[in-house]
């Protein structure tokens, strides 16, 4: 007997009481500007939060796979960079820098939208990069310093690229990009990103011992060709400081 003559409705088009409740507030918040205004504004910020997922999804750097190995007759290579900040300033920042103008270098990634992924390194906050690249000269761009306060700090002026070279077919270590991070306090005594500069290290004892437990394929094969080491761009150098607003949050009305 078909289900329509038998009287069952099929589990997949029954109107549960949920559902009912469901449509109830929807058909309120259609009629109540109030309630309207409140959906809008969490969805906002709902569609908000997931575009910058995919902004930084789409800009991050890639590292290569656990088991890679790499051929000598390759036609690119592989770069190794740790990225880094000062432990001061907590798992609430993250230092920025840019790889060929079009990748992102961070110090910490996020697991989801606004929450920090572990450290690979005990005394700062870091990544360790291990990045397959084509043979020839790249470099790294500019760099930028964010608070998920909402604060960014970067240079004024875009300082002078860094460049390296891969060589086909080997592991080369450029260095470590550092963020030193200074704090401040804002009008309520709360600790908040004052200033940063980046500098670049050789980390190599610390950051090739992470690069030969990760990738054991590759261990003992890194090549080190550092980066000019140093400020960068020099301290003297004035910084840009910017706070973003706060998002709208819509308070609704007490009820009478």
């Amino acid at each position: 007997m078909p289900l329509a003559m038998s009287g069952v409705i099929p589990s997949c088009h029954r109107r549960t009481e949920r559902h009912i409740l469901t449509e109830n507030a929807i058909h309120r918040a259609r009629d109540n500007p109030t309630i309207e205004a409140f959906m809008i504004n969490r969805c906002v910020k709902l569609i908000a939060s997931l575009s910058a997922m995919l902004f930084l999804a789409g800009c991050a750097v890639r590292n290569i796979d656990e088991s890679a190995t790499l051929s000598p007759e390759a036609k690119d290579g592989i770069m190794v960079v740790s990225v880094s900040h000062d432990d001061e300033g907590g798992r609430g920042l993250y230092a920025s820098f840019s790889l060929d103008d079009d990748g992102q270098l961070v110090s910490l990634k996020e697991v989801v939208p606004g929450i920090a992924g572990g450290s690979e390194f005990e005394e700062v906050y870091g990544e360790l990069y291990a990045v397959r690249l084509a043979a020839g000269t790249h470099k790294i761009t500019r760099w930028s310093l964010h608070s998920r306060q909402g604060i960014h700090v970067s240079p004024a002026q875009a300082p002078e690229p860094l460049l390296f070279t891969i060589r086909p077919g080997r592991v080369t270590y450029i260095g470590n990009l550092h963020m030193l991070v200074g704090m401040g306090e804002n009008i309520f005594g709360m600790d908040v990103l004052g200033t940063g500069h980046a500098i670049v290290q050789d980390m190599h004892q610390r950051d090739l011992a992470v690069f030969d437990a990760n990738y054991p394929n590759l261990a003992g094969k890194a090549e080190i060709e550092l980066l000019p080491l140093g400020p960068w761009p020099s301290f003297h150098g004035s910084m840009n400081r910017r706070i973003d607003p706060p998002p709208p949050v819509y308070i609704p009305p007490s009820i009478r």
